[in-house]
């Protein structure tokens, strides 16, 4: 026995050499023992003899079948041979025989191979019972778990996973594997968190959104896609010195990440640090040069501090298409210059174009996709990335690697929590196969069928031009683009035209609606277009490309855009010119740059013929003002003069704060001065913010005005809460070189005349030429800052006419031309038939509805 003892413990110990020769001596005594044949081989199997230790194995089994040494050591031999099948019921059958520990273990293994994690996670589990201290239990369960947890995550259950990693790792905490998996599941779990971020975000919920970035954080902190995107959330929320924290640690965690640097410029654009969002613009295109949403918003940003006349301004602008229209390959021709008419044909025409320009602007990113989200501020736009970890791909579409793409985003012009006039961002996009349609230069399509089949009436013109008056005679159809049809700025203006087209003066219309966001607004300017006779269609998820295939298979002739470089343009599917004439209009204060953009639509008072500013595209001057306005239906009724109450005038803005530069405050101050007792009410996003508001009350206290003169406000959650924040407005004052536009159509809506400064560009001019369509307001135009404060000065004065004109101001604005919109879009019409006679080269002497 003591000898048996001792090569027992010589094997254990691995001195086989030495073992071997005891247990060949314990073997010459008869009769034969099992669990010396079983030592034995297990000396031999450690010695490299395999054969001759199986045939020990199988022996000792078959003198005693119920040994469970020998059988554990013929498992263990079929195991080094892959034979797993028969190495799994050997270790069965021993596990059936007596349980123990190693059986346990060894059987893990074998489970383990097979495949069968769990399997082999339970017998680990069994085999540490009976040994607590194993390190080998303690470090094969550890593996088992670990290869378990990579395959639950893989089947998509993320957390259960982590569990499983963390279990691993109580058994061996410094197991390499299951601390990397660990790793990369937190990751990947602060991205799921992310992505919802971004998911609830676009269908507007802020405060989940907020929640899922803040837990992506929690689990890494140093993600610079969840920094980013909740800065640009709470960059939306007006809570500026929190957004400009995280934006900042983004930077800071990835110093190329070039959609943090747009996105502060966002967020100092809307603070009113307009020269240095230009510098975070310009970051931006230094580390990735075909950034589109950057280069926009720069352009965007030039309007707020110089004037649109400007070399820097116009260079800007022509340098930007020059470089953009090189990515994309027109479907039809240049417009001929031989279709040019007499300008007595052509009366609303203006030939404005860009002289050569010496300014360099970046060159601007080509159609993307894009996941993220508005910035709330009227004409500039934030990227809100995902996360992806662990790839190399570089892409905006719920992916993690800092891309050069952004989104941008635009919100209230105005005071009210709602997008408007501005910002530029990327498109939208998705799978969607347009198949294209041959057509002549004309704008004809095979598939579209004749006027009488789309109800639409022709025109009988002069004879002059032969065949191309017949196509003169034609019923025109006519397509809008748009991002911005729901309760936005834009769709304020964009209504008249929308909703009073008529196929009986020979125009069909075709919207194209892009909108990222729809409301309720939406369905009903859906409902006014179908029921003038128009075609909705919903182009938001496709490309540029598709979209402009789309238009092109229309058979459009005449295509306007109503967007500029603003948030969410289709300006790469003007590029392509689907359309034989094209336009643009609306949405934006100057030149696209874009050679293939036709016409710009303006009137005499925004650009008079005296103007310096220049522009790519050819000026139309329409009759009077060149925007309708359509008021909301949801304003409430004007309110009784507050002054009355009050006993002091209060002079009010909400215009953005990028349009209150440091010279509008200062004339501001002028004002307040000026008139003693006066009080001055701003209501403007980043006032939610305690920091901003300081800030901004800084620079008018150096301008003399004590605080209690002022009261600065966030926004108003609803358009109906926002209009009726005028109630304790009894005169509006206006911004330059960057009027208002609805803001100041709103205040005289709500009752509130508005004092504008004329200009020398398209920007300066909006207001009053808006308040000239209103007419009897010439009194409220000023033409220099001395007159702006002079005129500030006699109307507070005069609070008996402020109250009589408050209480007419609404129905004055109403009898308009301002929002007579059939009489502004049977105009909008005769012009567009102007256009279209002078692409075809004929001249219209008559016009005459055939019945």
């Amino acid at each position: 026995d003591r000898l048996l003892k001792l090569a027992t413990q010589l094997v254990d110990r691995g001195s086989v050499a030495e073992a071997l020769p005891l247990v060949e001596r314990l073997m010459l005594a008869p009769p034969s023992r099992p669990d010396l044949m079983a030592l034995k081989g297990r000396c031999l199997e450690a010695m490299g003899n395999t054969p001759a230790a199986f045939a020990l194995y199988m022996s000792a089994a078959h003198v005693d079948p119920t040994y469970g040494p020998a059988i554990l050591g013929a498992a263990s031999v079929y195991k080094s041979k892959g034979l797993l099948d028969d190495a799994l019921a050997a270790y069965m059958k021993a596990l059936e025989l007596e349980p123990e520990d190693k059986a346990h273990c060894n059987l893990g293994v074998i489970l383990k191979e097979r495949g069968q994690l769990e399997e082999a996670v339970g017998c680990y589990e069994r085999a540490l019972v009976g040994a607590p201290v194993s390190s080998l239990v303690k470090n094969n369960l550890a593996i088992a778990l670990t290869e378990l947890g990579t395959k639950t995550k893989s089947e998509g259950r993320l957390l259960e996973g982590i569990a499983l990693y963390e279990k691993a790792l109580s058994y061996h905490p410094q197991y390499p594997d299951a601390l990397y998996n660990l790793g990369v599941a937190f990751v990947e779990h602060g991205e799921a968190r992310n992505n919802m971020g971004v998911i609830y975000k676009e269908q507007g919920n802020l405060d989940l959104a907020g929640q899922c970035y803040l837990a992506a954080i929690n689990i890494r902190p140093n993600f610079p896609q969840s920094l980013n995107n909740l800065g640009v959330l709470y960059t939306l929320q007006g809570m500026a010195q929190e957004a400009l924290s995280l934006l900042t640690a983004a930077i800071q965690s990835c110093p190329t990440y070039s959609e943090a640097y747009n996105n502060i410029g966002v967020l100092q654009r809307d603070v009113g640090a307009v020269a240095d969002a230009i510098e975070s613009y310009t970051r931006c295109l230094e580390l990735a040069p075909m950034a589109r949403n950057a280069s926009q918003n720069r352009l965007l940003a030039l309007n707020y501090i110089h004037q649109g006349e400007d070399a820097i301004v116009c260079n800007a602008h022509e340098e930007w298409g020059h470089e953009f229209q090189k990515m994309f390959t027109p479907i039809l021709p240049p417009r001929s210059n031989s279709s040019s008419l007499p300008a007595t044909a052509s009366p609303h025409m203006s030939h404005m174009r860009v002289k050569s320009s010496t300014v360099s602007t970046p060159i601007c990113e080509a159609v993307r996709s894009s996941s993220n989200t508005s910035l709330g501020s009227p004409e500039d736009a934030s990227s809100d990335q995902t996360g992806q970890e662990l790839q190399g791909t570089q892409s905006t579409d719920l992916s993690g690697s800092p891309s050069p793409a952004a989104e941008n985003g635009a919100a209230a012009e105005n005071g009210a929590a709602k997008p408007s006039m501005g910002s530029s961002t990327s498109d939208l996009s998705s799978e969607c196969h347009v198949k294209s349609c041959k057509m002549g230069h004309s704008g004809a399509t095979a598939n579209r069928g004749s006027d009488e089949e789309d109800g639409c009436s022709s025109y009988q013109l002069g004879t002059e031009g032969g065949h191309n008056s017949s196509r003169a005679n034609r019923c025109l159809r006519v397509g809008y683009i748009s991002p911005d049809l729901y309760t936005h700025s834009v769709s304020y203006f964009a209504e008249a035209p929308l909703s009073h087209h008529s196929k009986q003066r020979g125009v069909q219309h075709i919207v194209y609606c892009c909108n990222v966001i729809t409301d309720a607004k939406t369905q009903r300017l859906r409902n006014s277009v179908e029921a003038a006779g128009g075609i909705w269609r919903e182009a938001c998820k496709l490309k540029e490309e598709d979209l402009a295939q789309l238009v092109h298979q229309d058979g459009i002739d005449i295509l306007v855009e109503l967007t500029g470089h603003t948030a969410n343009n289709r300006l790469g599917v003007m590029a392509m010119r689907p359309a034989p004439v094209q336009v643009s209009w609306i949405g934006y204060p100057n030149s696209t740059g874009l050679s293939t953009i036709d016409y710009r639509f303006t009137d005499e008072i925004c650009d008079p013929h005296t103007t310096k500013q220049t522009f790519v595209e050819e000026l139309v001057r329409l009759p009077n003002c060149f925007l309708c306005y359509t008021p909301s239906a949801d304003a409430p009724a004007v309110s009784p003069l507050p002054a009355m109450v009050n006993g002091y005038v209060t002079f009010g803005s909400f215009n953005n704060l990028a349009k209150i530069t440091k010279e509008v405050i200062k004339l501001w101050a002028r004002v307040l001065l000026a008139v003693p007792g006066s009080r001055l009410v701003l209501k403007n996003k980043p006032f939610a913010c305690p920091t901003a508001k300081a800030h901004f009350m800084q620079q008018l206290n150096a301008e003399g005005i004590d605080a209690w003169r002022v009261d600065l406000m966030p926004l108003a959650a609803a358009t109906t809460d926002h209009l009726a924040t005028y109630s304790i407005m009894d005169i509006s004052l206006d911004t330059f070189p960057y009027a208002g536009t609805t803001t100041t159509c709103e205040s005289l809506y709500m009752g509130v005349p508005c004092i504008t400064m004329s200009g020398s560009c398209h920007a300066h001019n909006v207001s009053a030429s808006l308040l000239a369509a209103v007419g009897g307001l010439d009194e409220w135009v000023a033409g220099s800052e001395d007159e702006y404060v002079a005129l500030a000065v006699r109307h507070a004065a005069r609070i008996a006419e402020l109250v009589e004109l408050r209480s007419e101001l609404r129905h004055r604005m109403l009898a308009s031309r301002m929002c007579d919109a059939p009489s502004f879009v049977e105009g909008l019409e005769r012009v567009y038939r102007d256009l279209w006679c002078r692409h075809l080269g004929v001249q219209l002497s008559q016009v005459k509805l055939e019945g």
